[in-house]
């Protein structure tokens, strides 16, 4: 589990609870300036925190997919806005409805009932998540890994809003504080909670991966007159593949194995993968050192070691204590590895290592 991820959704839910929680009030005394509400006030408060969760869980997730890329996640966030918006107002007046419906039909507690309304929300935050997911990661259109994920996703939503309307309550009922701070309360502990599940149900799958970029760019008089000088897989082929393989046909043909610039490659478990300018390494890049890197992929933990000055990562990591005789690195989502040429420094290839796929 990363702490710094657990933090922000944590953070992230505990904001957008606080800001629903006072833009719903603001709109409760603008609505009660005219006389008495001719609505419950579940109908304002409920739709609005809904709209604030969804909103920020969904923006917390797509920031944290590509914390290097702003401007992209920007775009994303601004495609998906309104119909997140609209999602979230619509499963809060659901929730609206529902608490509504059973304080005038069933002798249930209010207490019962705030917890059924709540995780109504918290279901509808994990599925404006979920769906944002299928949208924008590769394994969303693998339909086993999807329904998995969805039904693992929604359980733990409904989870936190049973668990946090119930500790709600509880620590209202110490009252130890001024009535006046109990809706504040209420709502920070549901957004704090909120937050603590979905990293859970969102937690990366750790599908390891290396994304080329510069240096693979596709040229074509270059590669006609020096085949066997083409980046490529090599001896490993079965342990690496593309994650999306490209293109083969007539108008397009491709040598198998060829890397070119955009194309991702997937990197298998329990097994050192080589990297360097030897027709034995498994990644071959031509005018490397021979075998200038390996990457051992464990679990929920992929390390690098470095044999030679000419590979750089960044951001630069902290080497692992006890490893001395090798430069071993602990890899992050989003790291960039760089192995320059021996004859032209200048010359390089850059691979973007992923921890779960984006493509």
């Amino acid at each position: 589990m990363r702490i710094p991820r657990l933090a922000l959704y944590i953070l992230s839910g505990s904001i957008s609870a606080i800001l629903g929680w006072w833009v719903s009030l603001l709109l409760l005394f603008m609505f009660r300036m005219g006389g008495d509400l001719a609505f419950k006030p579940d109908f304002i408060i409920l739709p609005i925190t809904t709209l604030f969760f969804a909103t920020a869980m969904v923006s917390t997730e797509i920031f944290l997919s590509n914390p290097t890329r702003f401007r992209n996640n920007t775009k994303i966030m601004k495609a998906y806005l309104i119909k997140i918006l609209v999602a979230g107002i619509i499963a809060g007046i659901i929730a609206g409805i529902l608490t509504f419906t059973l304080y005038q039909i069933s002798t249930l507690s209010s207490s019962i009932v705030k917890i059924l309304a709540w995780s109504i929300v918290g279901f509808s935050t994990i599925c404006c998540e979920n769906w944002i997911w299928q949208n924008q990661s590769l394994e969303g259109g693998v339909r086993d890994k999807a329904i998995k994920r969805l039904l693992f996703s929604c359980i733990l939503g409904v989870l936190s809003g049973l668990c946090a309307a119930w500790l709600a309550e509880k620590l209202l009922s110490l009252q130890s504080l001024p009535e006046v701070f109990n809706e504040p309360i209420s709502f920070l502990v549901f957004g704090a909670l909120l937050g603590l599940f979905l990293n859970f149900a969102t937690s990366p799958t750790f599908q390891v991966a290396l994304r080329a970029g510069q240096g693979f760019e596709y040229i074509l008089d270059e590669m006609e007159q020096h085949s066997k000088k083409k980046p490529r897989l090599t001896k490993n082929k079965r342990a690496l593949r593309f994650v999306v393989e490209p293109l083969n046909d007539r108008n397009n043909p491709k040598e198998q194995g060829v890397i070119e610039e955009g194309l991702s490659i997937q990197l298998p478990r329990n097994q050192s993968i080589t990297i360097g300018g030897s027709a034995d390494d498994d990644i071959f890049l031509d005018g490397v050192s021979p075998t200038s890197a390996t990457i051992n992929v464990k679990f929920k933990q992929a390390e690098i070691a470095c044999y030679n000055t000419s590979v750089e990562i960044h951001p630069c990591p902290r080497a692992i204590a006890g490893r001395q005789s090798l430069a071993t690195y602990s890899l992050k989502h989003n790291q960039i590895i760089t192995f320059k040429k021996q004859d032209d420094p200048k010359s390089l290839y850059q691979f973007v290592f992923y921890d779960r796929f984006l493509d």
